[in-house]
């Protein structure tokens, strides 16, 4: 006999690969696992190789000068980091939130750009989950 389970709108899938958003507004999304890979920081340094083209998040304390607070999502387990001007000075395009693999590079956060990512559709419907494509 089948053991049903009901699926809710809310439901999603535990993802345990680290992985960042570079959403449309320059602000970097991380699901739980970056967040917790992080030691889930207060707050990060926001990193850029322009060569490789690899953003990079490294764990500091909130009192460092060039620390950028890292906010803990109150419906979620992911956090997010305000990185507009980040974006803006090295580049990065925001015309459409993409998803990242990421890895650490020895104790930065890293994700490189030249690789496949899924771009988020948002849903017009709330509570309905996003759409992902791949680019």
């Amino acid at each position: 006999m089948p053991r049903f389970e009901v699926f809710t709108r809310r439901a999603r899938p535990v993802v345990a690969q680290p992985m960042v958003t570079v959403q449309k507004a320059g602000t970097l999304g991380l699901n739980h696992a970056a967040f917790e890979a992080l030691g889930e920081p207060e707050a990060v340094l926001l990193l850029f190789d322009p060569e490789e083209r690899i953003i990079g998040l490294r764990r500091v304390e909130r009192s460092d000068p060039n620390s950028y607070p890292v906010q803990k999502q109150p419906s979620g387990k992911g956090a997010v980091v305000s990185g507009k001007a980040f974006a803006q000075f090295y580049g990065i395009a925001t015309d459409q939130a993409r998803r990242y693999p990421a890895r650490f590079y020895d104790d930065v956060l890293g994700v490189d750009l030249n690789e496949e990512a899924a771009e988020l559709v948002a849903s017009r419907r709330r509570g309905a989950p996003d759409s992902v494509s791949t680019r």
